[in-house]
């Protein structure tokens, strides 16, 4: 397995890497290389045998920080489960609606938006993407043929709407895990409902790994952090984290 960092402004990066639910000491850190061809960009080789891992990123000031792309972050770190090859397993999902669902044309969507968590918490703040599948059938009476999640991504406290996002890519795991996701998703498709997401990309919060390896704004060639009010989206880079 490959861990690669864009990280511009750090003398040196190191990785902690612990089997799940485990935390590592700085002691144990490995150092990653410098590209040669890329000076910003660092990089390592490990390879682990299969399992569940957590991994963070250490930089040179004491700072911990997920991977910028990860998928799942757990106690702020990213967790990852690795199969035969070294592979990640995280995508494995028998999906029962694959080849059976036919995606609506644009003009003919009739979407239903909600947040995951006030729509399925019944009043206690709580709402998970098993509560939203257990009322798919009321959506499909209503006549509509597409749920729009809002923003589902990690956020910086506990009750928001998403938009103060600290993660691009990795779930809210209180509304549950990609498994659960993928589960809604899957039966969605099967009465023939599309899902949108409601996605955020131009800025994040100042706890979040993008602006964390690149404090200084003016030289941050990611975005913006949640309080500013002038974006970066003609940085270069930027564009390549969009471009994924």
């Amino acid at each position: 397995m490959y861990l690669c960092i864009y990280a511009p402004s750090q003398p040196v990066v190191q990785v902690i890497v612990t089997n799940a639910g485990q935390t590592g000491s700085a002691v144990d850190a490995i150092v990653l290389k410098k590209d040669p061809a890329q000076e910003f960009k660092w990089w390592i080789k490990l390879e682990l045998p299969n399992g569940e891992y957590d991994y963070e990123y250490l930089l040179l000031d004491g700072t911990r920080l997920p991977d910028p792309y990860s998928r799942r972050i757990i106690d702020g770190k990213t967790r990852i489960e690795i199969g035969p090859g070294g592979v990640s397993t995280a995508d494995d999902f028998n999906w029962e609606s694959e080849g059976s669902y036919n995606r609506p044309n644009l003009e003919d969507l009739i979407i239903y938006e909600l947040h995951v968590d006030d729509f399925a918490a019944m009043g206690n703040g709580l709402g998970k993407f098993s509560d939203v599948q257990n009322r798919l059938d009321y959506f499909q009476s209503l006549g509509i043929n597409a749920i729009e999640l809002m923003p589902i991504t990690t956020i910086g406290g506990v009750h928001s709407w998403g938009y103060d996002l600290s993660s691009h890519l990795a779930l809210n795991e209180r509304y549950g895990t990609p498994y659960d996701l993928k589960s809604f998703v899957d039966q969605a498709h099967m009465r023939g409902i599309a899902v949108i997401l409601d996605q955020v990309w131009n800025h994040v919060r100042r706890e979040g790994a993008l602006y964390q390896i690149q404090k200084n704004y003016d030289l941050n060639p990611y975005l913006k952090p949640w309080t500013q009010t002038n974006t970066n989206e003609n940085q270069e880079s930027l564009k390549r984290f969009l471009s994924f």
